[in-house]
């Protein structure tokens, strides 16, 4: 029988209201208390696969960190080695969802479907997403489809790459966006449609062990009279990389581009990214890396990985 893992992380999609207000608790219910509302939608589909529910811990979102990224990874990486395990679903709250779909992107080397999901409403809400959320993410993980797209999001009957996927309102429901590639597949009839084939060439995948220790890489943000204390004051702090989210295309005041070299003259290494989201940020400087088109967040990401990589 094929089964379909549950792991769950807490956020709005497992909060409940405080009292009559709309003040709630996030990672209120259990991994069981999830699942229960549509586990009579889930029973049409019990001859094709079961899902079994896992909770990896019970927190907001917001306090989402590298302990519990690590600790995600290595369960998935057990977990994924079972060959009856046709894919994988985490729930999570949505103010890091992005970030952590980007981390496991790139540190799990497997074909199997990894789907992220979350609820922008609690589950006690009078029309809260989460079940349908959860309802969709499980059927695009026991897809065959789903297989060799890397890791997913699936929100409001949307199929995003981790790689483009962000957070674009605070709160509506269709809160996820991909603003440079568009969705890469939508939910039809409860069933996947991918818009295009598996890609055939794939990036690096970091891999590392229960040992890893992830170093200091800030994000600076650039500001109108940016002085670039901000840079100093983090070399100082003792960062190994430095993600700086300049302007449009990645630009920077000359008073941060003295302080980015003094970084990069001291084995500090710089990413430019941009504070807007569309389009590609470009370095401008030998000296400095490209974030593309990468969030900051996800740079800083992606620098971590490499500098754990050296």
């Amino acid at each position: 029988m094929k089964k379909i893992i549950l792991l769950t992380t807490g956020g709005t999609i497992a909060g409940v209201n405080i009292g009559k207000s709309e003040k709630y608790e996030a990672g209120a219910l259990s991994a069981d208390e999830i699942l229960t509302p549509i586990k009579e939608r889930l029973a049409e589909f019990e001859s094709d696969f079961t899902v079994e529910p896992y909770e990896v811990c019970s927190i907001d979102s917001k306090n989402i960190n590298e302990t519990i990224w690590k600790k995600l990874y290595l369960a998935i990486n057990k977990i994924i080695s079972d060959e009856d395990v046709e894919g994988i679903v985490i729930t999570h709250g949505t103010d890091t969802l992005a970030e952590t779909a980007f981390f496991l992107e790139y540190t799990l080397k497997t074909d199997k479907p990894i789907i992220l999901t979350g609820a922008m409403r609690p589950s006690t809400a009078l029309s809260a997403d989460g079940p349908d959320n959860l309802f969709r993410a499980i059927l695009v993980a026991s897809s065959p489809l789903a297989k060799n797209r890397g890791v997913l999001v699936v929100m409001n009957n949307e199929i995003h790459s981790a790689i483009d996927v962000m957070k674009t309102h605070k709160n509506n429901v269709a809160a996820f966006k991909s603003p440079n590639m568009g969705p890469v597949g939508i939910i039809v009839n409860d069933n996947p449609v991918f818009f295009g084939a598996v890609a055939k060439f794939k990036h690096k995948i970091y891999i590392f062990n229960e040992n890893i220790t992830f170093t200091y890489v800030p994000i600076i943000t650039a500001f109108a009279g940016d002085s670039g204390e901000l840079v100093l004051s983090a070399i100082k702090r003792g960062a190994k990389g430095i993600v700086y989210a300049g302007f449009g295309a990645g630009t920077y005041p000359d008073t941060v581009k003295k302080a980015l070299d003094f970084a990069a003259q001291n084995n500090v290494k710089v990413m430019i990214a941009s504070s807007v989201p569309e389009g590609v940020a470009e370095a401008r400087d030998e000296n400095f890396a490209s974030a593309g088109l990468l969030s900051p967040q996800k740079a800083r990401i992606l620098l971590m990985l490499e500098l754990y990589g050296e």
